[in-house]
Formats: structure tokens, sequence, C-alpha cells
């Protein structure tokens, strides 16, 4: 086994945003700021955000934002989009295999086909991508984080003010830009199961006009549960990388911030446990009586599949047993997991031309990532196995479950966005901006995932792959190359001082290059005693194209009768473009899908009291959405798949999601902060008909109608009035800090905290759902100007119940018939140490 995986601490970007402020908050002093870290905490709202492209209050944008200090970073220990959404109720977070299966939702849409619901920028650059070997996830989705300034989490669709990926909303992380002066920090972290960070980060001045910051990070983790097979631990990870950035300001009138950053993530393969008929964690899924032995696509509806139970699921009492890595014979390494290699450059320029202000942004990424797993999830010790010849230690069980599912996918993907914007929002009562958004990607992919349900009686597919090197020596070439171009303009008006009243509006075009390329798969499934059977291509290769063209407008009115109020209400539509499927397609004529499209109507309330030591966010909305695309599995002939069967993207109906956003913070007695967060979603499919040629699709829905397309028998199955996966009607957060003096510059502090997500749907059918969870966690500690030490306790109670699962294929089965649930574990109970020291 690897001593340890990877997976990365450090994703800066682009330079900090564009100040657009006024003069007296350009000149705010350092002292300032930190108290406006305070406020933002402990509810002062305060906090300057740049949501807009613009810095501005917090509290007078006339959006539902999160933001996050860099204190509260720093203290609360996020490192990862896991911490963000631990302490934002809207947010949700599904878990899959590796980094790129990451799934991220905002106020109940969801994310698990066709580009990511919920974009993620950097300093307003948008970093986010489509994986092509899973639905739903992106490359970049999960970040580590290291030295930022600030996070803001951005609710309701974007996509006017940041043009691609911001359909249900944007995550945008601000780095921290070079100081003036002479300083820097120091900092890291121990603590339970091989816990480990060491971080670090200098401001050097050159001179009045430059300077320049340097930061690096290393963190690693030893995994918290072990595999039964193997006997090594899972889920660990290490991570180095590091930026140089440079802010060059010549006079008043301009300023460019440069920066490049370096980063290597190193993932160990996700715990997980396999629920199936291969270990009787299954049962039997009734068909509705009136289809059982009717004919859809190329075969018949049975009285029953197997799978498991309908209802809640449970962390049930199984051992983890993934594969053993082929690679070694003996059968004593995993699956080395997720390697990952980062390079973001970026520059950021303001240049005041007197009547406007002109701003530009120019980034370059660079990914190169390899992911080698076992996704049957469904492991035995080797024993010894004569087929196939010479024999040797061989996955093999004497009850025919020998199914074999290996993910080995390498993939290099190269971005470029420049975007250029003028603007004049400074005064009134009348503000303008006009921009342009150019932003290419090519993701290039070899593919060499093999499956297997038997090669034959006491074969193992296992040690058949093993005798072969343990990997694929052919892979199939699959791309996409996607070009965006659009034009914005945003329009502002202060019809009276207190009242104003903005449009805004963003017209795109987005072009699609795919390749197709073969898969490859095991050849044959006969009499193995003359040797393995090779590797061979199954398909064909082809390239298509596909184009979008949509408008994105947003409209809001807003009314701030004094300086402690405001109230707003804003119309959005946000747009997830179209395209064709590529998750495990090599025929461009079996998934092409339409954009989705969601309009948002809110309204909301910002309020401050207690001379700022307290506010109140409301916002409620009412989302209508319409054609979501949604992944459903079609049988194809061998010779296009080895599967015999393809999961593909497809469009639904319409759906409506009603909710309520609540955000609080107060200071009831000096040292004492209370704060918190709760989220009502009402998120149901209203018409959602599909028709399906899956013979599963009956038994998990209960729904099918006998319907003829052309000459194929189909089932027409409606899911209308489901529940939308992933969506829990009820979220809350909350966090209790008394802080009081111990000396004259020392602090000490205690701080409890608490999340709730209740239970929600793992799959759009209902058949299956997520318990409620509550976790707790503590912090004590001391902290001064300089230094800050936190002892902390996550998840005190330990909790364990499943948060992220998935119904696949039971290849582990030995057959094409029944379904497994593939549970991914959540973090047990953890305790260490953070330190911090500034200078």
């Amino acid at each position: 086994m690897r001593k340890s995986g990877i997976s990365i601490a450090l994703h800066t970007g682009a330079a900090v945003a564009a100040m657009l402020a006024s003069p007296q908050v350009m000149a705010q002093s350092a002292e300032d700021a930190s108290a406006n870290d305070s406020a933002v905490e402990t509810g002062g709202g305060v906090i300057m955000v740049t949501a807009r492209k613009r810095q501005e209050s917090l509290q007078d944008v006339p959006m539902a934002i999160t933001a996050f200090s860099a204190a509260k970073i720093e203290r609360a220990g996020i490192n990862n989009i896991q911490g963000v959404i631990k302490q934002t109720p809207s947010l949700q977070f599904d878990k899959g295999f590796s980094p790129q299966d990451n799934r991220v939702s905002i106020r109940g849409l969801p994310g698990n086909s066709g580009r990511p619901s919920v974009a993620i920028l950097i300093d307003g650059i948008d970093y986010t991508t489509e994986s092509i070997a899973t639905a739903g996830g992106g490359n970049l989705m999960d970040l580590r984080l290291f030295d930022f300034e600030r996070i803001e989490v951005v609710k309701g669709p974007q996509s006017a003010l940041y043009g691609r990926s911001a359909f249900g909303g944007a995550i945008n992380y601000v780095p921290k830009e070079p100081g003036d002066e002479f300083g820097g920090s120091i900092g890291g972290e121990l603590g339970l199961y091989g816990r480990a960070e060491v971080k670090g980060a200098l401001d050097l001045p050159v001179d009045e006009t430059l300077s320049l910051r340097v930061n690096g990070v290393y963190t690693r983790d030893g995994g918290y549960y072990r595999n039964s097979v193997t006997g090594n631990k899972l889920g660990g990870y290490e991570a180095f990388g590091g930026s140089v950035s440079a802010k060059w300001e010549p006079n008043d009138a301009g300023k460019i911030i440069a920066r490049v950053t370096y980063a290597d993530d190193h993932e160990e393969q996700r715990a997980a446990k396999y629920y199936g008929r291969a270990n009787g964690v299954s049962t039997q899924l009734a068909t509705p009586a009136g289809v059982i032995g009717q004919r859809i696509g190329s075969g018949t509806i049975p009285a029953f599949v197997y799978g498991y139970a309908k209802g809640y699921i449970y962390n049930e009492d199984v051992p983890v047993a993934i594969s053993a890595d082929p690679k070694d014979p003996t059968g004593k390494m995993d699956y080395p997991g997720a390697h990952t290699k980062n390079i973001f450059a970026t520059i950021h320029g303001e240049y005041d031309l007197g009547f406007a202000n002109l701003s530009s942004w120019t980034g370059y990424a660079r990914s190169k990532g390899t992911t080698v797993s076992d996704v049957d999830y469904y492991g035995q010790v080797l024993s010894q196995t004569t087929l196939p010849a010479p024999g040797g230690l061989g996955e093999y069980s004497s009850n025919g479950y020998n199914g074999f599912w290996q993910f080995d996918i390498s993939t290099k993907t190269t971005q470029l966005n420049q975007e250029f914007r003028l603007s004049s929002m400074d005064g009134g009562p009348f503000r303008w901006a006009v921009g342009g958004l150019y932003w290419w990607e090519k993701v290039e992919q070899l593919d060499r995932r093999l499956l297997s349900y038997t090669l034959g009686a006491n074969a193992s597919p296992w040690l058949n792959v093993s005798q072969l090197g343990g990997r694929s020596p052919i892979a199939g070439k699959v791309g996409r190359t996607s070009e965006h171009v659009s034009g914005y303009g945003m329009l502002e008006y202060d019809i009276l001082p207190t009242l104003t009243v903005s449009v805004e509006g963003r017209y795109a075009k987005e072009t699609y290059d795919y390749l197709f390329g073969q898969t490859v798969a095991i050849a044959g499934t006969g009499d193995l005693t003359q040797g393995p059977r090779p590797i061979v291509y199954v398909g064909s290769s082809g390239k298509a194209s596909a184009s979008t063209t949509y408008f994105a407008p947003r409209g809001i009115l807003s009314w701030k009768p004094d300086t402690d109020m405001m109230f707003y209400a804003s119309a959005a539509r946000g747009v997830k473009p179209g395209g064709l499927t590529q998750v495990g397609t090599v025929d461009k004529d079996l998934g092409t899908y339409k954009p989705e499209r969601v309009s948002n109507y809110e309204i909301g309330a910002k309020l401050t009291f207690l001379n700022g030591k307290g506010y109140l966010n409301l916002a409620g909305f009412h989302m209508d959405y319409t054609d979501k695309q949604a992944s459903t599995l079609v049988p194809v002939d061998l010779s296009i798949s080895s599967q015999g069967a393809l999961s593909v993207t497809t469009n639904a109906g319409k759906a409506t999601i009603d909710g309520l956003e609540v955000e609080f913070g107060v200071e009831p007695v000096r040292g004492l902060t209370v704060s918190g967060g709760y989220t009502y979603l009402d998120a149901k499919y209203k018409d959602f008909v599909y028709n399906s040629t899956s013979t599963f699709d009956p038994a998990r829905t209960g729904s099918c109608t006998i319907r003829t397309v052309g000459t194929t028998q189909v089932c027409e199955t409606s899911l209308s009035g489901n529940g939308i996966e992933g969506a829990s009607k009820h979220s809350g957060t909350a966090t209790a800090n008394y802080t009081t003096a111990l000396t004259g510059e020392l602090d000490g502090f205690v701080e409890l905290s608490g999340t709730y997500r209740g239970p929600r749907w793992s799959d759009p059918y209902n058949a299956w759902k997520l318990r409620p969870i509550t976790l707790v966690d503590v912090k004590v500690g001391i902290s001064s100007d300089k230094y800050n030490l936190t002892f902390y306790v996550d998840n005190l109670l330990d909790n364990r119940r499943i948060q992220s699962a998935t119904s696949l294929l039971d290849v582990a089965a030995g057959s094409f018939g029944p379904l497994n649930m593939v549970a991914y574990l959540p973090d047990p109970r953890r305790a260490g140490v953070r330190f911090n020291y500034n200078f």
C-alpha cells in the first residue's frame, strides 16, 4: 500500500478582486480590517465582498450571500469545500469514489448530470470543468484551501453575472494579495489518524510600487478506515504546493496583480461499503404486476430485481472490502487512487480612465491527473486459483460472484480565460458596466476502464488482469473542446436616494467538439486454461459537435430606508448548456440533451441592529426548473459497450423549488457571540415523465406504462410528484463562541458549533433515502494579534450515518440483473491542534 495519497491543500488564482469601493473604504486601516473580520463572525455585517465584481458591504448587496473571513477560515479549519458546506445550510455535497466524482448543489438544484450546477471561481475567474468519465462531477470541484482572504457563497442563478457555470450559484475564493509591509505567518496542525500540516506565507515589499507574496503548504492524513482485504488504511491523502504573487501599483490610477500556483495532490481510494447480492445485503424489489414479461428495449421485464431495500440507507454491519490492486500479484496493495498536478496562472488588472474603470481578468489552468481504483466495491482475500494457467492467487469465490470493475483514466485539462469589463459603479444616481468573456477548455482523456462479469467457470477476472500487468495495455481516447463567448451589461439607477433598480443580462454562445473513443474489454468468456484472455477494443471512434446559444437576464429592486436595513426583490434566469453524453458512451447518437433552465424569483431583507453587533438576513425564493438533465440506463449491443448497457443523459420535465433562508448573528453580551443559519426547501418534480428501456426502472420506480417509440417498446415512467434528489427539507447550522481576556494581549475562547441536515433522497426515483444527521464540533484555544492556538474535536458524537451513496450495476454478483448500493463512509470523530503565528 502507498504510505499516503495526495489531495492538495492549495488553490489560489487570480489576485484580489476589483477595488471599486469609495475612498473611505479604500483607506481602511489594518485595525478596521481586523474589526471587519470579527464583525462578520459575530454579525456586524461590515465585511467587504466582491460577489458582484465590485467591492461593497455584505449587508448592502441585494443578493443572498454567505461570506467567511480569513479569521473564520483559520479558526474553523476550513480547508476544502466540505468545510464550506458544513457552515452553509443551503449547500449540499455528495462525494463519490474520486475527487472528480464530487457533486455540489445550492438550494436543491441537483448537479448529478451534465455540467456541475455550481460555479467554482478563484477571484472571479471560472475554473469549473465537467468530467467526461463521471456524470455531474468536475475535476476541480473539491479544492483544498490555503491563504485565502475570503470565501463567498453566492446563492441562486448567477448566469448573468458570472457567465458560464453559475446555474444554481457560485463559490468564489478570494486569495490574499501581497502586503505593503514585510510580514507573514507560519502555522500548522497535528491530529489523530496521522493528520499533519505545515504552512507559511511571506510578504516582501520590493519598493513603493511593487510587493511580492510567497506561500506554501504541506498536508497529509492517514485515512480513517481499513480495507479488510489488504489490511491497509483507505482514504488518506498527501498534498503540497505553493504560489507566488506580485502586486504592482505604479500610480493611484492602476494596479496589476499576477499569481502562479502549483499544486500536487495524491488521494488514496476512498473507503466505501458494498451492499449487494454478493454479501447478502439485498432483497427482491418487486415489479408492477401488469408489465411483468413485457419486452422493452432488448430485454424482458422480470418479476423482480435484486437491490438494496427501499427506504433509508444505513451504515450496514459489513466490512470495507475493496479489491486489491492486480498490479501487485500478492494482493497486498490497494489501488493507488487519484494523483493530480495543477498549475494556475492569473493576471488581474485595474485602471481608472476617469470616466470609467477598466478591468481585466486573465487566467490559465492546466491539470493532469490519473485515477485508478476499484469500483465494484466487493473484494475478496485472494485464494489459490488454477484457472487461467499458470494459476496463482486470484479473487475467486465458489459462490460464483466473480465480477470485476476497474476504473482507470488519465486526464489532461487546459483552460484559458479572458474577461474585460468597463464600468462606472461609483457615485450616482446612474451606474453601469459592460464586458465580455472568452473561455476555452480542452479535455483529453485516456480511458482504460475494464469491466467483466465472468471469464468462464472458476475463472478470476482479477487474476486475468493481474497476469496482463494489472492494467489495460491499450486505451480509448476521448476528449472535448469547449468554447464560450459572451457579452454582458448592467444598468443601475437610483430612483430615489433610498430606492435602486438594476437590470443586467448576458448573451452567450457555447460550442463543443467531441471525440468519442473506443472502450476496452477482456476478450471472450470461455475456457482460460491456455492463459489469460487479451484486452481488446470495443466499439468505434467518432467525432461530433454541438452548440448552445442563450440569454440570461436578471432584475433587482432594492430599498434601503436607512443604514441598518435593506429590502430587495429580484428575478433571474439561469441556464446550463446542453450537449452530448460522453460518460461511458462511444456513440454520439445515444445521448443528446438540451439546456436546463431555471427562473428564480426572490425577496429578501438584510437587517443590522445593536449598533452593528447583530444582523438578521432573510431570503424567500421560488424556482421554476425545466428540462432537468437526468441520467438513464439504456441497453446497447455488446459491439458498442462490453457492459451491454450505458448511462446516458436526457432531459426531464419540470420541477419547482420553494425555499426560505435565514442567517443571523448577535453579540448579546460582551464576549459571547451566537450565529447560525437555517434553510427550508420544498423541492419536487412537477412533470417528470420519461421513456426507459432499463429493466431496473419498473422495480425501483413502481411505475411503467408500455409504449412504442418507433419500432421499440419502452416503459413510460413517471416521477412526477417525487422529491428532488439531494435536497433536505430542513438544514441548519449554529455556533456559539465565548471569548474573554486572559492577559493584556492574550484572549481565551471556547466555541461550540453544530450542523443539522434533514433526510434527503439519494435518487430521483425516491427509492432510497439518506438519514438525517447532526454533527457537533468543539474548539478551545488562546489567541492574540500574533498567536493562535486551537484544540479541536470534530464530530464530537462520532456520528457515522451515511451521507453519500449511489446505486450501481451489481457486477460483483456476476450477472447483468441486480443493483447494489455503494455507501461512501463519513469522517469519524477527529481531534487535534491548530496553531498560527503572524509576524
